[in-house]
Parts: structure tokens; C-alpha cells; sequence
């Protein structure tokens, strides 16, 4: 059997190394990452293979003993390889790419799931929310924001007078987001109250604090909108990632273009941000029928599934 030689381990820190520090990819993507590589070394050690001998029908081969995981999962696997086989030609450590022909398997994304404007609205009025949760979940909702980036929110990234927070990204990319008025007032609110939370002694930067003056944890924050849901009257699964989807989707139904969300949203493909036009599919329908259009013109249209599904 072949011994996965110690030399290619030292390629795989240095890939490591430099999807952490110079790509500045986030922690839990370098560790997906070493899992995949890891798995495949694996692969190449049961069949005796040679690393720097293999061809994209080994890869083919690889991708076949994946029994029981979805397309999703080995999307994101080939995915992966493909990134370490380019980095490695990068450094001559290889001569060629062997996943670059492999055809990654298409899956079905699921649509993101959101809240209608009604139902947010009622979300935020819970009477129970205490002005530090009020405040998160009007800055979730009111903003876009993920969950890493509400917790990575330092209290002198705040403009406000002008709603607007400075956010640190995917990528330690930083972009400035906007909020409203029921989120700026929410955030008033909680700030008159943070010193309580704050130690005398402490110097702590973050603007969200937990009841030990500490940074909120993502955690901590999936957490407390676990709590409200369980107390709300919402069918649907709520998480923080839920508003930011609701965000999205409300600002595309009110007309805003996919270029300001895709920015607001810090997507940097426009592809990404896409998926919102099938979350919106009803609304538009409902307002082409709505539309003044000549009487055939709303027959069609109202016979049809989708506008314009004939031609």
C-alpha cells in the first residue's frame, strides 16, 4: 500500500496557510477544506495511487466511492481539490490539475427561507424582547447582516447619525451597511443601557455584550433568536439568518435593484444574489396581474404558472 508521503502533508499546510492568510478565508472553510483533501489522500492510500500519477478518471473514481453523500457535499469537495491541485501548480509542486475536467455534479439549491413583511413586523414587536435583543434582531433585519458580522460589531463602527455601521465581512472584507429609523432607535435605546452590561475594568470593543461584558458569540445570538421564536405564534423556523434573507427579499419586492442588494448584502457575485428572484416569483406574478394590460393580455397571464411561460 502507498504511504501518503509526508512531503504532500506539508502541501496541504502550506494550502492551509494560505487559504487562511492570504485568501483570508474564514476558519470554518480551512478546516472543510483540510477534511476534503484528507478524505481524498485517504482514497489514494486504499488504491495505492500516486498523488503525482493520478488523471481526472482517478478523481471520477474518488468522486464514485462517495456512497450516501449528497451532490451537494461532493460539489464542494471537488471544489475543494480543484483549489489545492491549482495551488500546487502554483508552486511546481505539479504539473497539471487533474479535477480541472471534472464536471462538479449539479444539485438543487435550496430557496432561502424568509418572512413576509407582515410577519417581521410582527417578530419585532414581541413585547418580551428586552432593548439589547430588540436592538440585535432590528439590526438582523433592518441591515442584512450575517450573524458573525452583527457579533464582529465594535461600538466606534457606529455612524449614528447617519445609520450607518461599518462591517467587517467574508474575507476581512469591510463594507458600510445602512439601517432605519426602528432600527437606529432600537439601537439608541440599547446604548443607554450597555454600560450596564460593561465591567468597570473592561475595555471591551464589541457593541454587543453578553450579561459577563463579553463579546456576544454567534452562538449566543442563534440563541436568543431560538428563544423568541419558541415564544412567538411563527410556524416557520426562524434563525438570525432568516432576516437577512427577509431583508433581501423585501427590498426586491419594494424595487430595488439586484445590484444595490447584491452590494448591501456584500455578495460579490451577482449569482449569489439571484436565487431572491425565485423567492419573489409570487409577488411578481400578482402584480402582473394586477398590471393594466389589455383584457387577452390578463387571461394569458392568469391561465400561466409564469409569465411568459410559453415562449
Amino acid at each position: 500500500m502507498v504511504k501518503i508521503n509526508n512531503k504532500y502533508r506539508l502541501w496541504l499546510d502550506e494550502f492551509m496557510s494560505y487559504l487562511k492568510h492570504e485568501r483570508n478565508y474564514s476558519i470554518n472553510t480551512v478546516k472543510s477544506y483540510k477534511i476534503y483533501i484528507n478524505q481524498f489522500f485517504n482514497y489514494l492510500q486504499r488504491e495505492n495511487l500516486n498523488l503525482e500519477k493520478i488523471d481526472h478518471r482517478n478523481i471520477r473514481a474518488f468522486m464514485g466511492s462517495l456512497q450516501g453523500m449528497s451532490r451537494a457535499s461532493i460539489a464542494q469537495i471537488v471544489s475543494g481539490m480543484r483549489s489545492f491541485f491549482k495551488f500546487c501548480m502554483r508552486k511546481k509542486y505539479l504539473d497539471d490539475n487533474p479535477a480541472a475536467v471534472v464536471t462538479i455534479p449539479k444539485f438543487n439549491r435550496p430557496l432561502p427561507k424568509f418572512l413576509s413583511e407582515e410577519e417581521a413586523e410582527k417578530f419585532c414587536q414581541l413585547p418580551m424582547l428586552v432593548l439589547r435583543d430588540k436592538a440585535i434582531i432590528e439590526i438582523l433585519y433592518g441591515a442584512g447582516i450575517r450573524v458573525h458580522e452583527l457579533t464582529g460589531i465594535d461600538a466606534n463602527d457606529i455612524d449614528f447619525e447617519n445609520r450607518i455601521i461599518r462591517i467587517k465581512g467574508k474575507g476581512k472584507k469591510e463594507r458600510l451597511v445602512l439601517h432605519g429609523r426602528k432600527a437606529a432607535k432600537a439601537l439608541n435605546y440599547y446604548l443607554q443601557v450597555r454600560p450596564l452590561l460593561k465591567r468597570d475594568d473592561s475595555e471591551e470593543a464589541a457593541f454587543f455584550l453578553n450579561y459577563k461584558g463579553e463579546r456576544l458569540s454567534d452562538r449566543q445570538v442563534q440563541r436568543i433568536i431560538e428563544k423568541y421564536w419558541t415564544l412567538s405564534e411563527l410556524l416557520k423556523k426562524i434563525t438570525p439568518h432568516t432576516f437577512r434573507h427577509s431583508f433581501a427579499t423585501h427590498l426586491l419586492s419594494r424595487g430595488c435593484g439586484l445590484l444595490e442588494i447584491a452590494e448591501l448584502l456584500g455578495h460579490e457575485s451577482l449569482a449569489t444574489t439571484e436565487k431572491y428572484l425565485h423567492t419573489n416569483l409570487g409577488f411578481l406574478i400578482k402584480n402582473y396581474r394586477k398590471a393594466e394590460l389589455p383584457e387577452s393580455c390578463r387571461r394569458t397571464i392568469g391561465s400561466s404558472s409564469v409569465p411568459g411561460s410559453g415562449g
